[in-house]
């Protein structure tokens, strides 16, 4: 290795320092005066002169002139024996090509870069092609420091930026395991929320991506929306609650609906209540979307049923309709179902029957008030209680509803209800 520093040396140019009188200026040599010293003298001033001055001089002050750097000619390594180099105003290195393999405390260039050998005899690569080498650190690896790749840190906004090198300011990619967010300057490791993927082992990977600004115009609007993902991953917004305020899958109103087409099939969901329970708005799911069998008798809604109390052995020898003997039935209805309305038997000791007897009679069932039919039995006949029915298909109002069994001789006789029961039930 070639070394070249530059030194403080004396020059041609630096002035002797100033030497007794009649001492030769470097080194203060008294000297013989030619034909004026004479005998002993001569030779005396002569033997001090060389045997004592100049056999001793080593170039320091009053002991020589300073050598200039052109009276230098180091042929081999050059050691300072422990001490520094002070003062020094650079240092040129010659390139080795070559790696050092044996020795200490080395610094030296190998092609471009700077390498140093450490107290353990451990080569460092200091440079990388133009840059600090960070390689070595076991933090940033491959290909960082190349071009524009840096990390960047901001501190009036506490920002971290990481950037590629494809220009300048352009922002890389990450790819990291679990994500662990916290509110911005926190330490409560408590309050952090993961992001995790559900992927493990060589299963493959898939893309979700957020959605605009809500605040954009593709948003469309003020109102609160579902946040739906399409079948490529891409997280969009979902039509707008109508006469509802949503936050995700809750309402802020007591009621209200949102429409979401889940399998494309046009399902409206109802938000039930401001808890997080959801149902499907009535009329909302055809047969197409039910699967045969598929609802049971326990999820069915309950059906409305009425049972009067027994006619004992009614009758009426009038002309004018009364009731039969406490066969008033009430019966609330759901207004979902078909109503069947029918006299049945009183049960095992009883005989049940309608009947007339001195003459034809007539019998009439009343729904809140309202006749629906006349039957007429003639003269000496008698029939079963189920002879006389009710279906209504379009079913019965929700609410409360009154149904009555009357009955009334033609012109002379008797109407007889024996031992009957009055039932009304949804079907």
């Amino acid at each position: 290795m070639s070394l070249l520093i530059t030194l403080g040396l004396g020059s041609a140019g630096v002035a002797p320092p100033t030497p007794p009188a009649g001492d030769t200026p470097w080194m203060h040599m008294v000297l013989p005066i030619v034909t004026v010293t004479i005998g002993p003298d001569y030779a005396t001033d002569i033997n001090a002169a060389l045997g004592q001055t100049v056999d001793a001089h080593d170039h320091s002050p009053t002991k020589g002139k300073p050598v200039p750097v052109a009276g230098l000619d180091i042929n081999a390594d050059l050691p300072f024996a422990g001490h520094s180099a002070l003062n020094l105003d650079s240092t040129q290195y010659n390139i080795r090509n070559a790696t050092v393999t044996d020795s200490i405390g080395y610094l030296y260039f190998d092609g471009v870069d700077l390498y140093v050998i450490d107290g353990n005899g451990v080569t460092i690569q200091m440079t990388s092609g133009g840059s600090v080498n960070v390689t070595g650190t076991g933090g940033w690896t491959g290909d960082y420091g190349t071009g524009n790749s840096t990390a960047n840190y901001i501190a009036a906004s506490k920002t971290f930026h990481l950037y590629n090198d494809s220009g300048a300011n352009k922002v890389g990619f990450l790819s990291v395991g679990d994500i662990y967010l916290r509110q911005g300057n926190s330490s409560a490791a408590t309050a952090e929320v993961v992001l995790k993927s559900p992927l493990s082992g060589a299963t493959g990977g898939y893309t979700l991506q957020f959605p605009i600004s809500p605040t954009s115009a593709g948003f469309g609007g003020t109102e609160n929306r579902l946040l739906l993902v399409d079948h490529t991953g891409a997280m969009v917004y979902g039509p707008a609650a109508p006469g509802a305020t949503t936050k995700g899958l809750r309402a802020a109103a007591t009621s209200g609906t949102v429409s979401a087409d889940v399998d494309g099939d046009g399902v409206t969901i109802n938000t039930l209540n401001t808890s997080t329970s959801l149902g499907v708005i009535a009329g909302s799911i055809g047969t197409t979307q039910l699967t045969d069998g598929g609802v049971t008798a326990a999820k069915l809604h309950s059906a409305a049923t009425g049972i009067s109390s027994s006619s004992s052995a009614y009758t009426n020898a009038t002309g004018s309709y009364t009731d039969v003997f406490i066969i008033d039935c009430a019966i609330v209805a759901t207004g979902l179902r078909p109503v069947c309305i029918s006299l049945q038997a009183q049960g095992s000791g009883f005989v049940s029957y309608i009947g007339a007897s001195g003459g034809d009679c007539k019998f009439q069932l009343l729904i809140d008030g309202t006749s629906q039919g006349e039957m007429e039995v003639s003269d000496g006949t008698v029939i079963p209680p189920g002879a006389i029915s009710l279906f209504l298909s379009a079913g019965l109002s929700a609410g409360t509803h009154h149904i009555q069994l009357q009955g009334k001789h033609i012109s002379a006789g008797t109407a007889e209800v024996n031992y009957c029961k009055l039932v009304a039930y949804e079907i």
